[in-house]
């Protein structure tokens, strides 16, 4: 046999060994990269729904939290047209059998999308505490997106970045002469810290280490939004100690609220 057919005939049997890992490996690149372009999309999607809410005049009374404002109603829309992208670029990316969604290759891709779905989270968990202060629970998301199953981390991620927009709501209510939502924010955030941490301790050992990591690290901003938070408080209580009529509608420090953190 001559050098060149025995070229050829080694070439085919190569093609038809790595032939179709080759063909393989494509398709999931080309896949994973559908699949980062619709996280960035859900990404940007859901900051524009957080950016509205932050645009949401409140006005808290002693009893109740009481909003009228048309933004409200537009986030719940655009929070409903965010679902509906991640079921249309991500779910429809795996067979539509309910049963598939849990099949090893969901999980395969799910790193590449679990950002998109953080920061659906949090715009999720901030709209229902600016109408309802309290933070969504990871059932009612998981009913709302039965579509896409929604990872523990990435809910335990998404809350924890959920308390720096409270935090900077709470700070600038301040300069708006709202001078109660400081306090339910701080009672708020402190109690989701206190459960955050304890979910952590108990569930550390079973997630991987990159997941651990990230989370120490929001755990740690987390702790630091929750002081400044405190901050304000202790400030707006010395101007109410030391200019008592400039005070405003400051609750007594005996007022204690019911602590209703997550919704479930």
């Amino acid at each position: 046999m001559s050098s060149g057919k025995r070229q050829r005939t080694d070439s085919s049997r190569y093609d038809d060994i790595f032939g179709p890992v080759a063909a393989e490996l494509d398709a999931y690149k080309e896949k994973r990269e559908r699949l980062v372009k619709a996280s960035r999309d859900t990404t940007a999607a859901a900051k524009k729904v957080i950016f509205k809410l932050l645009r949401v005049n409140k006005v808290v009374e002693p009893t109740a939290r009481t909003l009228d404002d048309p933004l409200l109603d537009e986030a719940e829309e655009d929070l409903a047209a965010v679902r509906r992208k991640i079921v249309d670029d991500i779910a429809a990316e795996f067979v539509a059998d309910p049963a598939s969604s849990l099949t090893e290759e969901y999980w395969r891709y799910q790193p590449q999308f679990s950002t998109g779905l953080q920061e659906y989270i949090e715009a999720a968990c901030l709209y229902a505490w600016v109408r309802h202060s309290v933070c969504a629970g990871w059932r009612e998301l998981q009913a709302q997106l039965p579509q896409v199953p929604i990872d523990t981390t990435d809910y335990l991620l998404g809350v924890c970045d959920l308390t720096g927009e409270v935090m900077r709501e709470a700070v600038q209510s301040v300069a708006l002469g709202n001078v109660q939502l400081p306090f339910a924010a701080c009672r708020f955030l402190q109690q989701l810290l206190v459960e955050c941490r304890a979910l952590k301790q108990t569930a550390a050992r079973s997630w991987p280490g990159t997941v651990n990591s990230e989370l120490d690290r929001k755990l740690e901003t987390m702790a630091s939004s929750v002081v400044k938070v405190e901050e304000t408080c202790y400030k707006l209580r010395l101007r109410q100690a030391e200019y008592p009529a400039a005070a405003g509608a400051i609750p007594p420090l005996s007022e204690e609220e019911p602590n209703r953190t997550v919704d479930d």
